[in-house]
């Protein structure tokens, strides 16, 4: 396990995964990824994903930033203050990464630890302000190039069931994107599900309304 891996598990404090992990009965440490998911994410990023990897649900990109830093100095103890490395960005909001996958592969002389960060979309569609901010930081992070942490390979993913058309990558970091400037795409099935509106008698929506209605969530398009 790499020192980057290492420091990123010892920051993960997200309790909705940590509940999930011991229900599941998976082991915390190095949960077994599905053979289906390793093959597409592999194929996705260009990159051979192993069976086994770090794996974290709603990870802070702060928390990324500080195990990146973290990791290339020593000798801080818990409790010690140290002074912000120019993290302007830093604790100002709870911005988070939906999937982070942290694995080493690398040839002897030059060994990488992969971090794959996955932005999913279930049912509701992407916004470009979103995805903006988001790929903003992560430049911030990694460098425009990805190439800012000499040990780190950065790949940004995004994960719904069907491509959106509407998705401005333009400005995005270039390792953020495939030759053609467009996002990597993961896709994945997703179930059928219903959502309940409050509505008057004849059905119109209505938030003092005296009846419900219930209506299949509709895919995302855009």
């Amino acid at each position: 396990m790499s020192r980057v891996t290492e420091i990123l598990r010892s920051l993960d404090r997200k309790e909705r995964f940590a509940v999930l992990r011991e229900t599941l009965g998976f082991d915390p440490t190095a949960p077994e990824l599905g053979a289906r998911f390793r093959t597409r994410l592999s194929t996705c990023i260009g990159v051979p994903v192993p069976a086994k990897a770090f794996v974290a649900m709603d990870y802070h990109l702060d928390w990324i930033q500080l195990a990146l830093h973290l990791a290339e100095i020593s000798g801080i103890a818990p409790g010690t203050a140290f002074a912000n490395p120019d993290f302007e960005d830093f604790n100002a909001d709870q911005e988070d990464i939906d999937l982070l996958l942290a694995f080493e592969n690398g040839d002897a002389g030059r060994p990488l630890t992969h971090l794959v960060l996955i932005e999913a979309k279930a049912y509701l569609p992407w916004t470009n302000s979103q995805l903006a901010s988001k790929t903003r930081r992560l430049g911030e992070i990694f460098g425009g190039d990805g190439t800012r942490h000499d040990t780190v390979e950065p790949h940004f993913v995004l994960m719904t069931e069907r491509r959106s058309r509407n998705i401005q990558s333009s400005n995005w970091p270039g390792w953020t994107t495939d030759r053609n400037g467009e996002p990597f795409w993961l896709e994945y099935k997703l179930p059928c599900r219903r959502k309940v509106t409050r509505c008057d008698a004849a059905g119109r929506p209505d938030r003092r309304g005296d009846h419900l209605r219930l209506d299949r969530v509709p895919r995302p398009v855009g």
